[in-house]
């Protein structure tokens, strides 16, 4: 443990509880709905292997006359600094949550076919996947239930991340000594509120309305942030289900901070309602960010996703919620050391937030994977006597190539067939498509979640009824062996 003045840093090993390590300081960043990072600069005497350090569990500690400051993950990167005048060495760590790893696994996999899931079904199930425990709770609601819904070519983390920002679902990490918690919550009753000591409020001390006590911590600066933001949001899409176009709006404020109206075609959503509590959420995302506070204390209680109360401003006291916070703290480093901070930089934090009672909202920013051009797929679903599973619209089922794990029978939900003449009362041309055979699949809207059967193609298991010993016929034939068949001779 290192001490200088009334600040003391402690970084934990958890695989090297003897490993003696002279923290000089660290920095770093938390924000609601993002894993945080923290660099850690230290001096040791020891020569472990870095190799046997990375990826081992760690927890960073630091007390400061105002309290205790935690942070526990995993030991992400490590990074050896040229060595001190005294010849001790210099380790950078970068310390990350255990949910970061969700980030190292990319997959394309496809939920809902055969068992429906809400995304707090598929959030929980793929943090199931991940390689390593990670503790996790969960202050939300149930959603509806999908039949279909892909993660293509996307990390977990970054599946889990825009589900996420869709349906205005955040998470933030709770620190304990015994390690990080996941918390995902979707309204302002999952963040808890914190006190500071025996005092339920922390004080704006510019003003000194008040006596600062001994070792209390304080505001040290306060001021406030506001951007002119739309005014409303519309959504619309169609439903090839009803078949219909659905719409719902909501206004995001009203006076001069408000201006202007973002309709946006697209969502995939099922039904009005549906549409309008997406455009709240997507309100709710732009009046997070209208308004923003940004307060410097040396309170280490401040973290991203707390609520606190502030007493002693003239203007502003009241309960506000974190959206993201910078930490850091330097004892003075020895010569030759080549960190930041080397005179030394008492604990001090800078955070964003805004009033708790403003409901948050993740801001919609992880890409959002577009179905461009054709994806290889066959026909699945149960055979019926040697004929492909169709349902009572004439869909099929498919497998698709890019699914890293289909479910037996089970590949997708039921898709849609293009064809070249479709009228009322089952007018139109449909052939039957046949088990297995290989079809390429468009995306309606660009919407990876929404494909369209584009038309079937040959292939060596599969060939084609006109090849080049027959170019001269044109022909239909079924799968029993009824043809139609037009001999074109010689032009």
């Amino acid at each position: 443990m290192t001490n200088d003045s009334n600040l003391s840093i402690d970084l934990e090993i958890r695989s090297k509880p003897g490993m003696e390590l002279d923290v000089q300081g660290f920095e770093g960043t938390e924000c609601i709905s993002l894993p945080f990072s923290y660099v850690i600069y230290a001096t040791t005497s020891s020569d472990v292997d870095t190799g046997s350090l990375i990826g081992e569990r760690a927890k960073l500690s630091v007390k400061t006359a105002c309290g205790r400051w935690l942070a526990s993950g995993l030991c992400a990167q490590i990074e050896e600094l040229d060595p001190t005048g005294t010849d001790l060495r210099v380790l950078q760590f970068v310390l990350r949550p255990r949910f970061a790893v969700a980030e190292l696994s990319v997959a394309s996999r496809i939920y809902g076919p055969g068992q429906p899931m809400g995304v707090d079904d598929i959030i929980k199930l793929q943090l199931s996947k991940v390689s390593i425990s990670i503790p996790s709770e969960y202050s939300i609601d149930r959603y509806r239930k999908r039949n279909y819904v892909v993660q293509y070519n996307e990390s977990d983390l970054t599946f889990i991340s825009r589900l996420c920002e869709r349906n205005g679902i955040f998470y933030f990490f709770k620190q304990e000594d015994d390690g990080e918690t996941v918390v995902f919550g979707d309204n302002n009753l999952a963040f808890p509120k914190v006190k500071f000591g025996a005092k339920s409020t922390l004080l704006y001390a510019r003003q000194r309305k008040r006596p600062r006590g001994v070792d209390e911590a304080a505001v040290l600066s306060f001021r406030q942030r506001r951007v002119l933001s739309t005014e409303t949001i519309a959504l619309r899409d169609y439903n090839e289900t009803v078949p219909s176009v659905m719409s719902g709006a909501k206004q995001v404020g009203q006076g001069s901070g408000f201006l202007g109206k973002a309709s946006r075609f697209g969502g995939n959503f099922a039904n009005d309602a549906e549409a309008t509590a997406l455009a709240r959420i997507r309100a709710e995302q732009i009046c997070a960010g209208q308004t923003m506070y940004i307060a410097h204390s040396d309170a280490p209680e401040l973290r991203a996703g707390v609520i606190f109360e502030l007493e002693g401003h003239p203007r502003f006291d009241g309960e506000y919620l974190v959206i993201a916070a910078d930490h850091s703290a330097y004892r003075p480093a020895p010569r030759g050391f080549g960190g930041s901070g080397q005179d030394g930089r008492a604990y001090g934090n800078m955070v964003h937030c805004i009033r708790s009672d403003v409901p948050y909202r993740p801001v919609a920013m992880t890409p959002v994977p577009v179905g461009v051009g054709l994806h290889t797929a066959t026909v699945d679903g149960e055979v019926w006597n040697g004929r492909a599973e169709i349902d009572d619209q004439g869909r099929y089922m498919l497998r698709f190539a890019f699914a890293d794990e289909p479910a037996e029978g089970r590949g997708s939900d039921y898709v849609r067939k293009l064809e070249p003449y479709v009228g009322p009362n089952q007018t139109g041309l449909h052939c039957p498509l046949v088990p297995g055979t290989e079809v390429l699949v468009g995306y309606l809207n660009g919407d990876i979640d929404r494909p369209v059967v584009i038309g079937a193609v040959h292939n060596p298991d599969m060939k084609g009824g006109v090849t080049s010993d027959t170019h001269t016929f044109n022909r239909l034939k079924s799968q029993s062996g009824a043809s139609i068949e037009m001999f074109d001779g010689s032009s």
